[in-house]
């Protein structure tokens, strides 16, 4: 109870909770609240105290900016999807969506509707019937999200293989529940969670990737993209104070980054230059703070921006491409893509674009070389073109069914989540409840391949068999 308090130690003030009693009606609840607080406040000397309210104003301010840009993207979202519904409206054929966003577009309720077991659905979101509500709160989703990537990583660096994003994620969470019911329960909550922090772009990265809007190879642009900013403000700082100090005032920083990033437009780099003011009110700047992460695995407005900014470019440039394609779909009155559509394409919406740039993009859609191809006019079904599009090749890509077999001999997958952690033991626990019961109704211990529970649904038995 006695603890810390926006950033101050209350415990010395335990004593004053019979005091706050007696004379103010409180209760031992009121220690830490304002009238401690101005007496630890009156105990510090003025410049600790003038230090302590410049560093809750600076959180105060971060948090707001924050909050603005989470509302400017959730509009800017709102905006692009009407805007694609008014499209589509005019459209003979589209793209078809992906089931997630069927989840995703539920209102928060007691329940979520299952996205039933149709085979477009992946493997981790076949459910049929009702799940149960349980949003996680942003940093615990955000740190489940860096485990599954890390867990990701190494699958793929101890048995050198691939897997999608999609089925991954029902590996490391069928590694901890083996009923369908708890499964989708934490899938669905972990999922509907982030696309609440969407402004924020490991929540939206994440969603992005498993929906195959943009490949996993994101992660490595954006790690990338840090480089190349803290070598551009190296470099300027080395142009300033002839070497590198790793600090700089505001104004080369300015100059600086029009200068190395004359590509951006005039109000991405007045998002940047707020978003600097709002990390840094400062004249001088620590540049290599500017990437740093809080204990919830925030970054600084700063770094946000730049990554948010990256993505929305990434999206930006496939959406074009796709809208091409659609036209001359539309425009041939057919369902499928060929190569020459596909550079049409390119050439109108970018056409700066080189035929070696051009052509990493044809290989995506249509990677086949055979002999017996060539000569022959290809094509693609809509849906598959633009899906392999967007997302680069991945080498030594396997199934699920395969993933699950390499990772059933290798080491169990962690979670991070306390809720998803709470489901776990819950499921344990129900568990531990049947074998019992079903030990005391037949007399003997059960044998180790009985089913844990034999009226289990029949698709959650389809989901245990992957």
């Amino acid at each position: 109870m006695f603890v810390l308090a926006a950033g101050l130690e209350l415990t010395p003030y335990k004593s004053l909770a019979g005091i706050l009693s007696k004379r103010f009606g409180g209760t031992a609840d009121d220690i830490g609240g304002p009238m401690t607080e101005a007496l630890v406040m009156a105990s510090m000397s003025t410049r600790e105290r003038m230090e302590h309210v410049e560093n809750q104003l600076l959180l105060k301010h971060r948090m707001a900016v924050k909050f603005r840009r989470a509302v400017a993207e959730q509009r800017k979202q709102t905006e692009d999807m009407k805007e694609q519904e008014l499209k589509q409206q005019s459209r003979k054929i589209v793209r078809e969506p992906h089931p997630l966003t069927r989840l995703l577009s539920q209102k928060r309720c007691e329940y979520f509707v299952g996205l039933g077991t149709d085979p477009s659905v992946p493997q981790v979101l076949q459910f049929e019937g009702k799940v149960y509500c349980r949003t996680l709160e942003k940093a615990e989703a955000e740190r489940t999200v860096h485990t599954i990537w890390r867990s990701k990583r190494e699958l793929k660096k101890t048995h050198n293989i691939n897997v999608s994003l999609a089925d991954y994620l029902y590996i490391f969470l069928q590694k901890k529940f083996s009923k369908a019911q708890t499964l989708s329960e934490a899938s669905y909550n972990l999922l509907y969670s982030l696309s609440k922090h969407m402004y924020d772009p490991d929540c939206s990265i994440f969603l992005k990737v498993l929906m195959n809007e943009v490949g996993e190879d994101i992660r490595e642009q954006q790690d990338g993209l840090k480089s190349t900013f803290l070598e551009a403000l190296k470099r300027i700082d080395e142009e300033t104070n002839v070497k590198a100090t790793g600090w700089l005032l505001k104004n080369d920083m300015r100059a600086g980054l029009r200068k190395s990033f004359y590509n951006k437009t005039e109000h991405q780099l007045v998002e940047l230059f707020d978003a600097l003011d709002s990390d840094e009110p400062r004249e001088l700047v620590n540049y290599f703070r500017l990437f740093d992460s809080d204990n919830d695995l925030n970054q600084g407005v700063f770094a946000e921006t730049i990554r948010q900014q990256h993505l929305n470019e990434q999206m930006a440039f496939y959406q074009s491409i796709e809208e091409a394609i659609l036209d001359q779909v539309e425009k041939n009155g057919n369902d499928s893509c060929t190569p020459q559509m596909l550079s049409t394409a390119f050439k109108k919406t970018h056409p700066h674009m080189s035929p070696e740039e051009i052509e990493v993009y044809q290989k995506r859609v249509f990677p086949s070389k055979n002999e017996k191809d060539k000569g022959k006019k290809a094509s693609v079904p809509l849906n598959d073109a633009l899906s392999l599009l967007r997302t680069p090749h991945m080498p030594r890509l396997v199934d699920l069914n395969t993933a699950l077999d390499i990772s059933r001999n290798g080491g169990a997958a962690r979670v991070a989540s306390p809720t998803l952690q709470t489901l776990e033991e819950k499921e344990d626990k129900n568990t531990e409840q049947q074998e019992q019961g079903k030990e005391a109704n037949e007399g003997a211990p059960a044998k180790e391949d009985a089913p844990v529970n034999g009226d289990a649904p029949a698709n959650e038995e389809n989901q245990r068999q992957g």
